[in-house]
């Protein structure tokens, strides 16, 4: 992605979520990003608290629930298509006739 955007500055950071994730999050805003994609559903505390100290930075929250401050806002991929196709080749694979699907955990 940073080759193919050579005009944008950008960094990641593994491992982001715990205790330490309030201080990962000033080390980057605080560096001049002016974006930050906080990609886990428990990041939502850490979020909205760094938005309020930080409001000139948008958070965006993948897999959020709500927009919790007017700074940041939530982000999805569209997993719908992907678990489609996944389907499809399930259902040309099964030699019984039958196709068990298990949902993901509950967000709400």
């Amino acid at each position: 992605m940073a080759e193919g955007l050579p005009y944008g500055r950008l960094a990641e950071e593994e491992n982001a979520c715990g205790p330490d994730t309030p201080d990962m999050i000033r080390i980057y805003t605080e560096a001049g990003y002016d974006i930050l994609f906080c990609h886990a559903r428990d990041l939502g505390a850490d979020i909205r608290e760094m938005a309020s100290t930080y409001p000139d930075v948008v958070f965006m929250w993948g897999n959020g629930t709500e927009k919790i401050a007017s700074n940041t806002g939530t982000c999805h991929g569209r997993m719908y298509e992907a678990k489609f196709l996944v389907r499809i080749i399930a259902g040309t694979m099964t030699t019984s006739g039958s196709i068990g699907y298990v949902g993901g955990l509950p967000i709400i």
